[in-house]
């Protein structure tokens, strides 16, 4: 399950159940999935996280969904004032087909980050900000096989109510140059007093006969801390990455997901490995 976290270094553990009719011909089609996990990327950040989401289609054209997550806090993250047991996260929201070819959603969210690992060896609590507010996207279907995406949101940081905003574009097909490859281009913006900036990144996948699934991606990115002040320039950070993944699957039983990430500065290479088993 998608959880708020760090994705680099040391192991992760997890698993769900998940229980619905989603069968096409259910005249009402709904799903519920329970998991947890833990993330040991140090001593430091790791997380004990429990999530739950639902999803519900009263029809073909409508779909609603809720998610929640909660953090289960060690004891150093307690002894710093936060709680055991802590509401990192929640969502609603739905989405509505207009026309064969349109869609639209809408929702709200709000998020409370995580300690840093610079922060874990302070004496006082750090000011962990939660963000809420509100998204809203549209999908077009320009062909059977290619896809537009166009979306924003607006969200509010809890402890000055200070806005950001950020927005997004999408183009997205399932068959690239009459190959079985499919892949996609996405460009991303945001603003706020904390920074803005500008992501950019492309990817291709491809099926490897009914045993795995090959995805590669490349990317770059600028970013501006703070607000510059009235006729100056504030500093801009540029990063580049490149990524290369391989997923190996034999439907029901044992699967892994192995991936290598390259990141141009200070970050450098990202390499990880999953090993589960579905039942």
């Amino acid at each position: 399950l998608d959880v708020t976290g760090f994705a680099a270094g040391g192991p992760r553990y997890g698993g769900y159940l998940e229980a619905g009719n989603v069968g096409p011909d259910a005249p009402h089609r709904w799903r519920a999935a329970l998991g947890g996990g833990f993330v040991g990327d140090s001593v430091l950040t790791r997380r004990q996280y429990l999530t739950e989401r639902a999803e519900f289609s009263p029809g073909p054209r409508f779909r609603a969904h809720q998610s929640v997550e909660v953090d289960l806090n060690p004891r150093w993250k307690q002894q710093l004032g936060e709680r055991a047991v802590d509401l990192s996260a929640w969502s609603v929201g739905g989405s509505v087909w207009l026309w064969s070819r349109w869609s639209i959603a809408v929702g709200m969210d709000s998020r409370r980050p995580i300690l840093m690992p610079e922060q874990a060896g302070l004496t006082t609590r750090p000011i962990l900000d939660r963000y809420s507010g509100l998204y809203l996207s549209s999908r077009v279907q320009l062909t059977p096989d290619l896809s537009l995406r166009l979306g924003g949101d607006l969200r509010r940081r809890a402890s000055d109510g200070d806005l950001s905003r950020s927005w997004d574009l999408g183009l997205n097909s399932t068959r690239l140059l009459e190959a079985p490859f499919s892949g996609g281009m996405h460009v991303l913006s945001y603003d706020g007093s904390s920074g803005s900036g500008t992501l950019a990144d492309a990817s291709v996948a491809t099926r490897l006969g009914h045993w795995g699934r090959f995805e590669g991606g490349v990317g770059m990115g600028e970013s501006r801390l703070g607000t510059p002040m009235s006729g100056a320039s504030s500093l801009a950070d540029h990063s580049q990455w490149m990524r290369a993944a391989l997923d190996l699957q034999t439907g029901r039983g044992a699967w892994l997901n192995a991936a290598h990430q390259w990141r141009g500065g200070s970050s450098g290479n990202e390499v990880t490995l999953e090993l589960g088993y579905a039942f």
